[in-house]
């Protein structure tokens, strides 16, 4: 349930946080989560969501996860929940998700609106193994509006970001680089349904191996049969190192739209 950490924020029903500040420590060796926060807020019996018109009134507001080096975690580094606003800047995290069987990426949202994660950098997520999870940056269920800029992920499993979203969410991911990404479920996978993922003005420098999904190389970009939703991927810049470097879109997807890219294949 990923409902301890090193740091570990949680609220009852009926509670909300008004500025909460988690910057400049060390956390490492974790048997669970690096950072995370939780609510125990319902909605009309079901678990909070950022759609429902109580949700910044019982929030956590005005977040700040900065300047913290987080590594060698079991499973994600940073996993914020329940939160309006807020941002995620500036962190290193590394060594992560080293136990975490069906897989774990490294930084995480989700019940979340309006939130920024920027200028985080992120490697060596552990799950070599895995054909779950295994990226730095995950767009998880109900990240409504989230902007996703400005990192810089290397020598990850999969690789820079995957999203995991409600059909409803709004999702913008540019400016962001990728460096010796393994590509094992494609460097950018798109794997749940969105209403729109807007992906620009990223650069994509693939690693040399040949991925782990089986038959498929190593994948530039995937979208899984459930990715329904209006996709715009332009403007960025994708250097391929491998001798097997693929993309992977099913047909029956006619709504993700490529166009203005730069792709070199030396």
């Amino acid at each position: 349930m990923k409902k301890t950490g090193g740091i570990y924020i949680e609220g009852d029903e009926n509670s909300s946080i008004d500025t909460l500040n988690i910057i400049n420590n060390e956390i490492s060796n974790v048997g669970n989560v690096g950072v995370a926060s939780r609510s125990n807020q319902k909605y009309d019996g079901a678990e909070a969501n950022p759609y429902h018109s109580s949700f910044e009134s019982t929030s956590f507001k005005n977040v700040r996860v900065a300047f913290n080096s987080i590594h060698d975690i079991a499973k994600n580094a940073i996993f914020l929940r329940n939160i309006f606003g807020g941002v995620i800047e500036r962190n290193v995290v590394y060594n992560t998700s080293t136990k975490c069987v069906d897989g774990g990426n490294s930084i995480v949202t989700a019940r979340v609106k309006n939130t920024i994660i920027q200028y985080n950098e992120g490697y060596k997520n552990g799950n070599s193994s895995s054909a779950k999870d295994g990226a730095m940056l995950d767009a998880d269920l109900y990240s409504l509006d989230t902007i996703w800029q400005y990192n810089y992920s290397h020598d990850n499993a999969f690789g820079l970001f995957i999203n995991c979203t409600n059909k409803s969410d709004n999702v913008t991911v540019r400016f962001n680089l990728s460096i010796n990404d393994m590509g094992n479920r494609g460097i950018i996978c798109l794997n749940y349904a969105f209403n729109k993922i807007d992906i620009y003005n990223n650069t994509i420098i693939s690693g040399t191996g040949s991925g782990l999904s089986a038959g498929l190389g190593l994948l530039l970009f995937e979208a899984s049969v459930n990715a329904t939703g209006k996709a715009n991927v332009f403007n960025n810049i994708f250097y391929c190192r491998s001798e097997n470097v693929k993309t992977s879109v099913p047909s029956s997807l006619n709504d993700i739209n490529f166009y203005c890219n730069a792709i070199f294949d030396p």
